[in-house]
């Protein structure tokens, strides 16, 4: 028997699934990109985070 006070169980669950179809949606996007594409992106993204 497990313990799912206010379906926590439930409520992971449905939170892992709605991130796994993020995930494969964010890797169809990128499997797109060119390996020159994917490094500007991180160039990009590094400058972002150290500029926020």
């Amino acid at each position: 028997m497990s313990y799912n006070e206010d379906n926590i169980v439930n409520n992971i669950e449905d939170l892992l699934i709605t991130l796994r179809k993020e995930v494969i949606e964010i890797n169809d996007n990128i499997s797109k990109l060119t390996k020159k594409q994917v490094k500007l992106l991180n160039l990009d993204f590094e400058r972002f985070v150290l500029t926020n």
